[in-house]
C-alpha cells in the first residue's frame, strides 16, 4: 500500500502539489522517502491522486499529481452524524480518531448539563481535533475528511439536527433496540446523539424528543460515553452502511 499524505485542495495546482510541515517530515524524517517515490495525496474533500515526489526541499516537497479517483474507504451508503455529549477532555482524542475510522461523516460535540467543567476550554482544541481526524483518515484510507464541529449547547444541536435524516437518542432505559431501530426504516443519514458521563438530564432528553430524537437503548453493558459513540457510527455503518462488505465493491 502507498503512503498517503493529506494535501489542502488550494496546494494542487497545474498538475503539482506541494507539501510543507508535519507532512513534509513524515515523508523525507519518517518513511525518509525521495525523488521518483510513489504516494497517495487526498484533499479532505473526497478526492484523492496518485502522485510521484519531483523535488525535496528544506521547507517543502514538489510532487507532480495525476488525475482524482474514488477512494472505496469513504463511506457511501450511510452518512452518520454523531452528537456527543462533551466527556473529559482527554477522551475525545480517542473519540475522534476512531469515529472517523468507523465511518462517520460530522462529528458534534455538545456541552451537556453533566459534561465535566473542564470541557468549557474544549474550544480551545478545535485545531488539534481537526488534526487528529486527517490522521486518521490518511491511516484508514478516507479521503473524505469528517467535519468536527465546535461544541454548542444541547438545546441547539436538537433544533439544528432534527429532522436531519432519522435521529436518535441512545438511553439505557429505552425500550427499543437500537440495532431493531435501524432495521425499521430504511435512511441514508443518520443523526444519533450520545450523551456524557453520566449521561443526558431529563430535561435535555425531553428537548430531543420534542425534536423528534427516538429513545433506544444500545443493549445490556454499561460503556463509557466515547465508547458507545464510536460503537453507535460502526452499529450503523454495519447494519446499514459498507462496514463489513468487501473492499472490491463499486
Amino acid at each position: 500500500m502507498l503512503p498517503r499524505f493529506y494535501v489542502e485542495p488550494q496546494a494542487l495546482s497545474e498538475g503539482e502539489a506541494r507539501i510543507s510541515g508535519p507532512e513534509r517530515d513524515h515523508l523525507m524524517r519518517v518513511l525518509r522517502l525521495g525523488v521518483g517515490d510513489r504516494v497517495v495525496l487526498f484533499d479532505g474533500r473526497g478526492n484523492e491522486y496518485l502522485a510521484h515526489v519531483r523535488e525535496t526541499a528544506r521547507r517543502y516537497v514538489r510532487l507532480q499529481v495525476g488525475p482524482s479517483r474514488h477512494s472505496n474507504a469513504d463511506p457511501a451508503q450511510a452518512r452518520v452524524v454523531l452528537l456527543q455529549g462533551l466527556p473529559k477532555l482527554a477522551r475525545v482524542d480517542w473519540l475522534i480518531e476512531k469515529a472517523t475510522e468507523a465511518g462517520v461523516a460530522e462529528i458534534v460535540l455538545v456541552w451537556a448539563r453533566r459534561s465535566p467543567p473542564e470541557t468549557r476550554r474544549a474550544g480551545a482544541r478545535q485545531e488539534r481535533w481537526e488534526k487528529i481526524a486527517r490522521e486518521a483518515c490518511r491511516q484508514c484510507g478516507r479521503a473524505q475528511v469528517p467535519e468536527i464541529h465546535p461544541p454548542l449547547a444541547a438545546s441547539e444541536a436538537w433544533s439544528r439536527w432534527a429532522g436531519k435524516g432519522r435521529t436518535a437518542l441512545l438511553h439505557p432505559q429505552a425500550s427499543r433496540g437500537f440495532r431493531d431501530w435501524l432495521q425499521e426504516a430504511a435512511s441514508r443519514d443518520w443523526v444519533i446523539a450520545v450523551g456524557p458521563e453520566g449521561g443526558w438530564e431529563p430535561g435535555e432528553e425531553q428537548q430531543a424528543g420534542a425534536c423528534g430524537f427516538e429513545p433506544v437503548v444500545a443493549g445490556p453493558r454499561t460503556m463509557r460515553a466515547e465508547t458507545a459513540g464510536v460503537l453507535a457510527v460502526a452499529g450503523v455503518q454495519l447494519v446499514c452502511g459498507d462496514l463489513g462488505e468487501s473492499p472490491a465493491r463499486g
